[in-house]
């Protein structure tokens, strides 16, 4: 067998996984550990609060996230 190296082209766009994150399988799944990284992004986190921050499920997984404090520049 031969391995080949993963290698990352990008971080995931919310546009990217936002049908697959609205899907009720997804979160009998928990996606969230997969993702942590990518909710600590703004431009991630705010279009998932919009889409999704309401439903019952995902409420209680956005509610429980520290909130994110964004980086001063300089």
């Amino acid at each position: 067998k031969t391995s080949v190296a993963l290698k990352n082209e990008h971080e995931v766009k919310y546009e990217d996984v936002a049908p697959w994150l609205a899907s009720r399988i997804v979160l009998l799944q928990s996606p969230i550990s997969r993702f942590q990284p990518r909710l600590k992004d703004p431009a991630f986190l705010q279009p998932l609060k919009a889409a999704l921050g309401q439903s019952r499920d995902w409420k209680t997984v956005l509610d429980s996230l520290a909130p994110v404090t964004p980086k001063k520049p300089g």
